[in-house]
């Protein structure tokens, strides 16, 4: 595998392409484009998205020089009448890892805290899935029975809530 090689996987894996291209018509748009994994060329691609939505199927990515120049000069039609134009994709910030996603070392760190804080937290918990863990965490930690006992609570409540609310989603009679 070349450098070049090297470098477009890496680009492919950050998602920062060299150029971007988008559909800006309702209709479909086909242009031709240089697949960058086979390098077989031209490879055909329908773009076909909303593009008020920004939908992905209106974008098309670039990965490298000769691809956006492959890219240019067989789809001049389109560029010079509008059709599609070229796009700086905007670049979204990674969505935070929720509770439940936490690492065991992150709940083993809440386990910690002191009463009140633990308290607190598990009051915001409503995942049992958690609640486990963390008993089974304080378990291996040796906790004591007061934490232990805690964190069971608000797993026999959460349980408690869910109940409820499938009863009150029930069938009627």
């Amino acid at each position: 595998m070349s450098d070049t090689d090297l470098d477009l996987y890496s680009a492919m894996q950050s998602g920062k392409p060299y150029k971007t291209y988008k559909k800006v018509v309702l209709g479909r748009v086909y242009v031709s484009a240089i697949d960058p994994f086979t390098e077989q060329q031209p490879t055909g691609i329908m773009l076909y998205g909303d593009p008020r939505r920004g939908d992905e199927s209106c974008f098309i990515d670039m990965w490298n020089e000769r691809d956006n120049l492959f890219f240019i000069k067989q789809n001049k039609s389109h560029l010079a009448s509008g059709f599609i134009v070229e796009v700086v994709r905007e670049v979204k910030a990674a969505p935070e890892p929720t509770f439940e996603q936490s690492t065991d070392e992150q709940l083993k760190e809440i386990i910690n805290k002191k009463y009140l804080a633990l308290q607190a937290i598990l009051n915001k918990t409503s995942s049992e899935a958690v609640l486990y863990r963390m008993i089974d965490l304080a378990r291996d930690m040796e906790k004591s029975e007061k934490i232990i006992g805690a964190i069971e609570a608000r797993l026999s409540e959460v349980n408690t809530i869910k109940v409820m609310e499938k009863k009150e989603d029930g069938p009627k009679t």
